[in-house]
């Protein structure tokens, strides 16, 4: 047993976790993150999708990410308005962030329960090759992006639309290779519009000339570097993310997608003569599972209107991004509604059931319109540096999250 007490512990390594505790850190805490693979980045990295939406009006540590990867010629802005990374970049990077910040790291363990006293979080417990470990802090932050943190403490949570539950699919990625990128250029993601085309049109048709179509209606190719690419062309519905067997069933099925696909469009020879799959990702991408209940539920009309906060501590403006749950009715995605530039308020990331538990990424508080909006990565790496510092503001000042003074957040940014 481990019992050192750290002021802030994250659950999750991802793009939220990693921001997370280098805002805690930086603010003069003793921060440990828990990740189960091996690696940060999350969706970046070992989720192979290392794309970055909803950034241009971002600051703080997403930016001084992105010009960290531009100065090492491993990142780029694209003429789309997203940010491109190389997934073995960002791993390297991202450690090396936490490392400087003397960040604890521990990978390759599991979250498997929580202990608490009153409302409190005492430790989580991991599990691992060396059994059960039990890790104990002060302030605890759930960047799992499923909510199991949240999940294991007893807070209340949603998944899914509100009513039927169903939730959007799931997708394997791919990183492929083998393909002259300058053969395919009309075919990249992170080009513009071409020829009254777009590339995930032009994509499509070229899988569906080998007479398969694939399961996800637009699929996309990312062009990294080297005749290397991301493939996402793989939709998996009706799973659930907090199922380990339904994570194994879609992640079997993704995987024989992937391999047919990439076998038929090198039947097609020509530029796809040569194509070969690299490797899938190291865990199947779900894009919604639990929302943990907090202090502010975000909602489509926030979105809608607009709204503005006192305690706002990111402004997003991504469009509602639903990929289609329902695969008879369409296997594509849409942006619903008009969406105009909205706050994400603290409150959000305050767990409204456990004193001393905040959210950050994917699992904070919105219904499941707000949630396809703020889920992507732009936003929740402006999420997580929020919570971290917040968490770090609480702990240094012995009070809750709950006691902050919402009206005037000048003290803890």
């Amino acid at each position: 047993m481990n019992n050192k007490t750290y002021d802030v512990i994250v659950c999750g390594g991802g793009p939220a976790g990693v921001c997370a505790a280098i805002a805690a850190a930086r603010k003069g805490c003793e921060v440990l993150i828990i990740e189960q693979q091996n690696c940060l980045g999350g969706i970046w990295t070992s989720g192979l999708m290392p794309v970055i939406h909803d950034i241009h009006n971002k600051n703080g540590l997403i930016k001084e990410f992105a010009d960290l990867m531009i100065a090492t010629n491993s990142g780029r802005y694209t003429e789309r308005g997203y940010f491109l990374g190389e997934p073995e970049a960002i791993k390297f990077l991202l450690e090396k962030m936490c490392l400087k910040e003397n960040i604890h790291i521990q990978y390759y363990t599991f979250l498997e329960s929580v202990i608490k006293k009153d409302n409190m979080i005492k430790s989580v417990v991991g599990i691992s090759k060396a059994g059960r470990e039990e890790f104990f802090g002060r302030l605890f932050i759930d960047a799992t992006g499923d909510g199991d943190l949240g999940y294991h403490s007893g807070c209340s949570y949603e998944i899914g639309m509100q009513g039927s539950g169903r939730t959007q699919p799931m997708s394997l990625i791919a990183m492929i290779c083998g393909v002259p990128y300058d053969e395919i250029t009309e075919l990249d993601n992170g080009l513009i519009y071409q020829h009254g085309k777009t590339p995930k049109q032009k994509l499509l048709e070229a899988i569906k000339k080998t007479g398969y179509t694939p399961s996800y209606g637009d699929p996309a190719l990312f062009y990294i570097q080297n005749d290397t690419y991301i493939l996402m062309a793989n939709h998996e519905y009706g799973y659930q993310g907090n199922s380990a067997e339904d994570l194994t069933q879609a992640t079997i099925h993704a995987r024989e997608e992937i391999n047919h696909l990439i076998d038929s469009l090198r039947s097609l020879g020509g530029l796809w003569q040569n194509i070969e799959l690299v490797q899938t990702s190291a865990y199947i991408g779900v894009r919604e599972c639990r929302r943990i209940k907090g202090l502010y539920e975000i909602t489509r009309d926030d979105l809608v209107s607009g709204r503005r906060h006192s305690d706002c501590i990111c402004k997003a403006r991504f469009g509602m991004d639903i990929h289609s749950i329902n695969k008879e009715e369409s296997t594509s995605y849409s942006h619903s509604g008009g969406v105009k530039e909205y706050d994400i308020p603290l409150r959000a990331l305050i767990s409204r059931d456990v004193d001393n538990l905040m959210m950050a990424g994917r699992c904070i508080s919105g219904d499941f319109y707000a949630h396809s909006s703020y889920r992507v990565t732009g936003n929740a790496t402006v999420i997580g540096e929020a919570a971290g510092a917040a968490a770090a503001y609480s702990v240094k000042n012995g009070i809750l999250p709950k006691e902050i003074d919402f009206e005037n957040l000048e003290e803890i940014f």
